[in-house]
């Protein structure tokens, strides 16, 4: 768990300090209850206090999840505050996908796809949208590209038993 976040957001870039980071890490780890099966997480450059500065998009079993960290006030070392919500996947009501397929310059047979999913969830809920289309480090693609597929299994799993 502590991996996929690392690759995912650069801790040491960020406004925390390393003891705010680790807190951020175990309120994480609490909110998932373990080790979710995949995680994403995104860095804002934000300096304004109260914004989000992290966000973490887990799935674990049939559940979807977020973790947000908001940017603690300036010279302020308590742990900074986490806050998120988890959804049964069951709640899905559509999956819009878009794809990007890259072609690599060098061996023009192998191609890159590259995905984006915008998750809709029944009732109205804001969707959540997973782009993997940009540009990225080759760090936090994997992570993302992990979590985009096992959601897409998981909502194809779901309709096979309706």
């Amino acid at each position: 768990m502590w991996d996929a976040m690392m690759r995912s957001v650069d801790f040491y870039d960020g406004p925390l300090t390393d003891a705010q980071s680790g807190a951020v890490m175990y309120a994480v780890a609490a909110i998932t209850d373990g080790p979710p099966e995949a995680m994403f997480g995104e860095y804002f450059k934000t300096g304004r206090e109260g914004d989000v500065v992290y966000r973490f998009y887990w799935a674990k079993g049939g559940s979807f999840g977020c973790a947000e960290v908001l940017h603690p006030a300036e010279m302020d070392g308590a742990p900074p505050v986490v806050r998120g919500w988890v959804r049964p996947l069951s709640k899905v009501a559509k999956v819009d996908v878009d794809s990007k397929v890259d072609r690599y310059p060098v061996v023009r047979s192998e191609h890159a796809v590259k995905m984006r999913i915008d998750i809709h969830w029944d009732g109205g809920d804001e969707a959540v949208v997973l782009d993997g289309t940009g540009s990225m480090t080759t760090y936090s693609r994997p992570e993302l590209e992990k979590l985009i597929r096992l959601v897409l299994d998981r909502i194809a799993l779901l309709q096979q038993r309706d």
